[in-house]
């Protein structure tokens, strides 16, 4: 990373600060982002380790202390440097500043993606419904937060008869469109104990769009 002098310091909050600025973060976030990566800094614990490798893991960090998580993949987009060394440095960070970061889950992307797709909050609660209730009844074991917002989504707008279309959700949400029919596999059987008995959820098939 660089000896870490106050002007390889700066220059990494301006990338941060441009970084922040290409995926619409708060002013608070891209903050926490470069606190943190003067923490690193200083602490030469990522010694010889890139210095985009550890900006986009400390944006990455920042977003989930804040609780607007952002996936791998769109920290990726944001900052060209590759999923897996991301999330190797995201690991290192955390275990040598000893950081306790919460678990994300699927209800801190639902909102965020049904406001990229412009969805009513009918849908976005909805959506959220179907996620708890798909975990409660483990259907989706195992499987990330973001495939399970994305599948719950699709099954929202499905049963309310609207738009997007499956490829619009995995533009938006990063998802593959086998990744989300193979969770629809295993939650379309249990339907009717994951949608509230006041939804009628009968047209549901005819409505997705594929």
């Amino acid at each position: 990373m660089g000896g870490g002098n106050e002007a390889s310091i700066q220059k990494s909050f301006k990338e941060i600060s441009n970084m922040g600025e290409r995926i619409h973060l708060t002013r608070n976030i891209i903050m926490r982002a470069q606190h943190l990566f003067k923490s690193v800094s200083n602490s030469k614990a990522l010694r010889g380790r890139s210095s985009d490798d550890i900006i986009a893991s400390c944006v990455y960090i920042a977003c989930r202390q804040e609780g607007v998580p952002r996936s791998f993949k769109e920290i990726c987009a944001a900052s060209k440097v590759n999923k897996r060394e991301i999330g190797r440095c995201f690991k290192l960070i955390v275990r040598s500043l000893e950081m306790n970061i919460e678990a994300v889950n699927s209800d801190d992307f639902i909102a965020r993606f049904c406001s990229r797709l412009s969805l009513s909050d009918s849908i976005k609660k909805l959506a959220k419904h179907i996620t708890n209730r798909s975990i409660e009844l483990d259907l989706v074991p195992g499987r990330s937060p973001i495939s399970i917002a994305a599948t719950s989504i699709c099954i929202a707008v499905g049963v309310f008869g609207k738009t997007p279309t499956f490829k619009e959700v995995c533009e938006c949400t990063g998802c593959s469109e086998s990744t989300i029919r193979q969770l629809l596999r295993f939650i379309m059987p249990y339907l009717k104990e994951i949608i509230p008995p006041d939804i009628n959820c009968s047209g549901i098939i005819e409505n997705m769009k594929c």
